[in-house]
């Protein structure tokens, strides 16, 4: 997997994570280096910037008809 993949993954489990009020306690993250993962955030900073929200929109929207329709099949 591309550092770019690695990157919207991380992104994306951080989105999850931030909406379920999970967050990494000092302890969980001491064994990262500080200039490193201001490096990393800056990186995911910039990753949130190119993010075309409209489009995003339209897929998540996109998705939850397709789940949607696949659970009415499941309960038919």
């Amino acid at each position: 997997m591309s550092l770019d993949h690695k990157l919207k993954a991380l992104y994306s489990s951080t989105c999850v994570a931030a909406y379920l009020g999970i967050t990494l306690t000092d302890k969980e993250v001491e064994e990262f280096d500080t200039v490193e993962l201001l490096a990393l955030d800056s990186r995911l900073f910039e990753l949130e910037r190119k993010i075309d929200r409209d489009k995003l929109k339209l897929q998540i929207i996109n998705d939850m008809k397709s789940v949607i329709e696949d659970m009415r099949r499941e309960d038919a």
